[in-house]
């Protein structure tokens, strides 16, 4: 810190260097406090402690993504049957036997009940560093992993980079949540993101209500619109159709679209008649899942 130079108040006192010296009391205190709530004793340990947080990759640590289950934009519900390979919440598929599952909550994070078959997370590779991984998760769900079923925590060692074969986990019949998969020798405590960022991360699915209208339709002529990803797709997704949420006379079927991109696409439709004016609003689907 400067030094800041003595001043003479009319009373005599130096009041600057007065003021310097409860700063720098009050950092004291502050700093104690830190140490004291990090549970370190010392500057070193301070610095030790610090330094382990860095290097876990707090903020990013978790490869599972949405692995308490808050994103839901296929908008499963009750008990859940999926067939092989079908996603339910968004990021996790069934196992090849399929799955069957009921959802709940503990007031803050949603869990899953397994009741039959195995939920599949597929990480892309691009994503994974050498190391030792370890999986962890709270319920009493098992880890599949050649023929047998384990419990929380499970090390998979000698995991390479980027792994060609790719990499995925699967979980069986049991209760299920906070779901972590990171590269480290031991679990640590979940990483909680914000529903925003998790959302974000959840960009291999995306639904969306899309809306084209013109003041006047004649037979024959497309009406449409464009819609731009607010983040990127995995790669140029597979388009769906889940319906129609505004009856019209003069169209049918699902839409049709064109220029599909990993950032966005145009959707039209034909009109099959004229009228004064027209307008649809259509439910679709984006898929890149892995």
């Amino acid at each position: 810190m400067p030094t800041i130079p003595d001043r003479q108040d009319l009373d005599g006192s130096n009041a600057a260097r007065n003021t310097v010296g409860i700063f720098q009391a009050g950092m004291g205190q502050l700093y104690d406090l830190i140490r004291t709530t990090l549970g370190v004793g010392g500057s070193t340990a301070l610095q030790t402690k610090l330094a382990a947080q860095q290097a876990l990759g707090v903020g990013g640590r978790n490869k599972i993504i949405n692995g308490n289950f808050a994103i839901n934009q296929r908008n499963v519900s009750g008990t859940v049957s999926l067939g092989a390979g079908q996603y339910g919440h968004d990021r996790w598929k069934a196992g090849a036997s399929g799955c069957t599952y009921t959802i709940g909550t503990d007031g803050v994070d949603t869990n899953l009940n397994i009741l039959s078959g195995s939920l599949i997370q597929v990480i892309e590779p691009s994503s994974i560093e050498a190391g030792t991984y370890c999986v962890s998760w709270e319920g009493s769900a098992g880890l599949l992993a050649g023929g047998s079923a384990y419990a929380s925590p499970y090390l998979i060692p000698n995991v390479p980079t980027n792994p060609s074969g790719g990499f995925y986990i699967e979980l069986g019949v049991g209760t299920l949540g906070k779901v972590q998969l990171e590269n480290a020798g031991a679990p640590t405590p979940f990483e909680r993101r914000s529903l925003d960022d998790e959302t974000r991360r959840c960009r291999y699915f995306f639904r969306a209500d899309v809306i084209g209208c013109l003041g006047q339709v004649s037979a024959g002529l497309p009406m449409g619109g464009v819609l731009t990803f607010d983040e990127p797709m995995r790669v140029t997704p597979t388009m769906g159709w889940v319906g129609n949420l505004l009856s019209a006379s003069f169209y049918g079927g699902p839409p049709s679209y064109d220029t599909v991109t990993r950032y966005g696409f145009r959707h039209y439709r034909i009109a099959d008649g004229t009228q004064a004016a027209g307008s649809y609003i259509d439910s679709i689907t984006c898929s890149a899942e892995l």
